[in-house]
């Protein structure tokens, strides 16, 4: 838990630039009493999702032929971009003589675009060491992105100056820059110690583990196209100050967010199985078909809170699904800086578009798309139930072993006795129940072969040579009979 609250924090800098510049995109345009601008809101909108995405494709390309560099400038970039823009930005609001008129317009542009480089170096530098399990992951994430709404409602309803506002996500950003450069993790660590699952496969592992996250991980990835959609189509709206006069609706908000955050937490560790993803995902599917239904006689401030918990719940899962995507494939560290910079293209070209659109529009697209992906849910499970009571009993049997309280916690302080890694203690309670790998692959969105990997570094942590030994160091019962395939053990 504190590792996925050091994250959370971590998280909380990126997601509090990436939410203003999505949900508040005319605060990087203003300076001083906002009075002097030398671009419009669009246009440097625009502008900063452009120069992200050259600059996150430029380092892609360098890490993949030479590494060094690569990582290299995604360190300086994390930390050093927000700590300059940090400096300029407190030099233009002290307002010294030797400010001119060029610099105060021109800087908000470049803050802008400093900012969106850091974030998207931060990125890299978090999915390249980050050792959660999957729960944690999901949980820390949705802290953060909870958390950098709060921030920024605090910012931006109290300051009047927003450039004060933008001022504190710089801070704040290069903070977190500094906190995650100064823990990260040399490669060879990360490979020996940590279980990095793309580091372990061989390519046909990493496209059988591919074929077996995309049918969960897409669809929830493709949630965020409606997010882009919301957004970018009704950027110039101001629904923002229909929550500055009534705080207790937007604190609702958060509280049901946070809430939905830990029960989606809460059933994914009881079940062990990355489906609980998309069952979580009908959520906020379910929430625009609603808004659809209520707008036009509801009151606005309640379907503007909707409409902003389905966006905020929209980005944590469509994030979690990269991130679940990403340490499956063998370009682990670019998959997430990738879904960023696609998503932030799609919301630019629906602002563009958003002068073509009536808003009744904007709502039916978005009910007649959350539908769609509501029947792919439907159908998903009733396919796999399907399945599942006709074509594999075994897998059946696996897959409905639950894991009771008594034996995690045997197994948290096994794992905290044995110093174990952080996947390896997500994976101690599915190999004592006998779980074979590859049952246990597909709760957790790793190949067969990365969990006998991961079994191989566990048995040898905690001195135990197979699947008995393990059982009774745990003070189990041993379990008959043998599945016939390889038990992870």
């Amino acid at each position: 838990m504190k590792t996925a609250l050091k994250a959370a924090l971590a998280l909380t800098g990126i997601f509090s630039f990436l939410e203003t510049l999505l949900f508040r995109p005319t605060v990087f345009t203003a300076v001083g009493s906002g009075d002097v601008l030398a671009i419009s809101p669009l246009a440097s909108t625009l502008i900063t999702i452009a120069v992200m995405a050259l600059w996150s494709l430029s380092v892609s390309l360098l890490n993949r032929h030479v590494p060094h560099l690569g990582h290299l400038l995604i360190t300086i970039a994390a930390v050093a971009l927000p700590a300059l823009t940090l400096l300029l930005l407190t030099i233009l609001l002290i307002g010294f003589a030797a400010v001119s008129l060029a610099f105060a317009q021109v800087m908000p542009l470049c803050a802008s675009i400093c900012l969106g480089i850091a974030a998207i170096a931060q990125i890299h530098v978090f999915t390249h060491d980050s050792t959660l399990d999957s729960q944690s992951l999901l949980l820390a994430s949705g802290l953060g992105i909870m958390g950098a709404m709060l921030l920024s409602q605090l910012l931006f309803s109290s300051v009047s100056v927003s450039a004060f506002g933008v001022l504190t996500i710089t801070a704040l950003l290069t903070v977190t820059g500094f906190i995650l450069v100064r823990s990260r993790i040399p490669a060879t660590t990360l490979s020996r110690d940590t279980g990095s699952e793309a580091l372990d496969k061989a390519p046909t592992e990493s496209i059988q583990s591919l074929k077996t996250i995309a049918p969960v991980a897409l669809p929830v990835i493709l949630e965020s196209l409606l997010c882009t959609i919301s957004l970018g189509l009704s950027w110039e709206v101001e629904p923002f100050s229909l929550l500055d006069a009534n705080p207790g609706l937007f604190l609702l908000t958060l509280a049901l967010g946070t809430g939905s955050l830990f029960l989606l937490y809460h059933y994914w560790k009881w079940r062990m199985d990355i489906d609980a993803l998309l069952t979580g995902a009908a959520v906020p599917l379910a929430l625009p078909i609603i808004i659809s239904a209520i707008d036009g006689w509801a009151a606005p401030s309640f379907v503007f809170m909707l409409a902003l918990l389905s966006e905020l719940l929209f980005l944590l899962l469509a994030w979690v699904g990269a991130l679940m995507l990403g340490r499956v494939s063998s370009t682990t560290e670019a998959i997430a800086p990738s879904f960023v910079v696609v998503f932030l293209i799609l919301y630019g070209c629906f602002m563009l578009s958003s002068q073509f659109l009536e808003a009744q529009a904007i709502q039916g697209i978005l009910a007649l798309a959350a539908l769609c992906i509501l029947f792919y849910l439907i159908f998903f499970f009733v396919r796999k139930s399907y399945r599942q009571l006709h074509f594999d009993d075994s897998q059946h049997h696996d897959t409905a072993t639950e894991i009771d309280e008594a034996l995690r916690r045997r197994c948290a302080d096994l794992a905290a006795q044995a110093h174990l890694s952080p996947r390896e203690s997500e994976l101690l309670p599915l190999l004592a129940i006998g779980l074979t790998s590859t049952t246990i692959g597909r709760r957790v969105f790793i190949s067969s072969q990365t969990v006998k990997t991961h079994r191989y570094r566990i048995y040898e942590k905690i001195g135990v040579h197979n699947h008995d030994e393990l059982v009774d160091t745990l003070g189990l019962m041993k379990k008959d009979p043998e599945p016939k395939e390889d038990r992870a053990g």
